[in-house]
């Protein structure tokens, strides 16, 4: 009977591999107690793989803190090369942390951050076992103030479950007072956990203008960049469809799908490039498109405004939220058509010095907001 209400115990985990998987402790537990019932044999199997493969690669760290008691080290995983250039804007010393899978890498890593005596901890984004950092952490230094911020919206957590378990424990540790503040670069999420009593803000990525020579638009071969990969929030084929029926036009991707209607012979492929290589590409469009099913706060769609290049979005982030004319201009309603979004790839041809010139004018607006949100969720 004990043995059997174990199992039943069980039954969520065993319909969530990934949850399983994302705690190695937990998932030598369950693969003992499935080891007595016969029926559960080829899931013990791929389980008990799937644990020794992701225990073997093991958790990557990587120390960038470069002095003594700073004010605030930043960890973030080394694979959210996005996340990772937003964190580094907020926290100068950083800490790289990929997934944890157990409580004594967690408690090792947690000593490591606490030998700098850091007064504040950013948990930017997150991987698996960075709740259990977190926790590790406050043991180490009970004083140190924790602070997460998460770069996801609502459908992130339907599209992949598994996250829910890592952010519902975030929310938890915020009511523990384990976590002092959570921020949001999506607006909705922190309104909402505000809403149901948790200290929440909405945090803008930092960035810092720059001046650029403006590129004048060559009608005559209009350069397009379709930027992301193809997942499928990226929503890239819809808007390389709608790039190639711009005339004139030649399109840069980093990846998008093989299909037998769309016109190769316009569209040059790079692949997934280093930061430094992509920025020289990126600089290079007359239009960008970053037109995601979903988006919290976009640092691609403020790179590019930082180079005067105009960037299509989604109504999906605040990222154009000060500037009227720059919302109407550069915001597309039909994001899974590529006419309507080539319509107003056309519409930006038209009024392109306009744009470039509001685009100017916006940064620093966008600036002082971004720098009011930091500083309030950080203070």
């Amino acid at each position: 009977m004990k043995k059997e209400q174990e199992i039943n115990n069980l039954e969520n985990i065993i319909t969530n591999q990934e949850k399983v998987i994302a705690n190695y402790e937990a998932s030598i537990r369950l693969i003992r107690i499935l080891k007595r019932v016969p029926i559960f044999g080829n899931f013990v199997r791929f389980l008990s793989n799937a644990v020794k493969s992701n225990n073997k690669s093991g958790t990557k760290v990587i120390n960038k803190v470069s002095s003594k008691k700073p004010e605030i080290i930043g960890i973030v995983s080394p694979y959210f090369r996005g996340v990772r250039s937003a964190t580094m804007e907020m926290a100068n010393d950083l800490i790289e942390v990929s997934e944890i899978y157990t409580k004594r890498k967690a408690s090792e890593v947690a000593k490591i951050v606490a030998s700098y005596d850091p007064q504040k901890i950013l948990v930017s984004g997150y991987a698996k076992g960075h709740d259990l950092l977190i926790r590790e952490i406050k043991k180490e230094m009970p004083s140190v103030r924790i602070f997460v911020l998460i770069h996801s919206a609502f459908m992130w957590f339907d599209a992949y479950p598994a996250e829910n378990v890592i952010f519902e424990n975030f929310i938890r540790m915020s009511e523990e007072g384990v976590i002092e503040k959570v921020g949001f670069c999506k607006r909705d999420l922190a309104e909402f956990f505000h809403d149901k009593g948790i200290n929440t803000y909405f945090v803008m990525n930092r960035f810092y203008p720059e001046k650029h020579t403006l590129r004048k638009l060559n009608k005559e071969r209009i350069q397009i960049g379709v930027w992301g990969k193809n997942d499928w929030h990226r929503n890239i084929l819809n808007q390389t469809i709608a790039a190639t029926m711009i005339k004139n036009s030649e399109i840069h991707v980093n990846e998008v799908g093989n299909h037998f209607f769309l016109e190769n012979e316009k569209i040059n492929v790079y692949g997934i490039l280093p930061k430094e290589d992509f920025l020289k590409l990126f600089s290079q469009m007359d239009i960008n498109l970053y037109i995601s099913l979903t988006e919290c706060f976009p640092m691609t769609v403020i790179e590019s405004m930082q180079y005067g290049i105009p960037c299509l979005v989604s109504d999906t982030s605040d990222v154009y939220k000060f500037s009227p004319y720059l919302k109407e201009k550069l915001t597309v309603s039909t994001i899974d058509g590529p006419l309507g979004i080539a319509e107003k790839i056309k519409e930006v041809v038209a009024y392109y010095n306009d744009i470039q010139e509001e685009i100017a004018r916006y940064l620093p607006v966008l600036k002082e907001e971004t720098e009011k949100s930091i500083k309030e969720f950080l203070k």
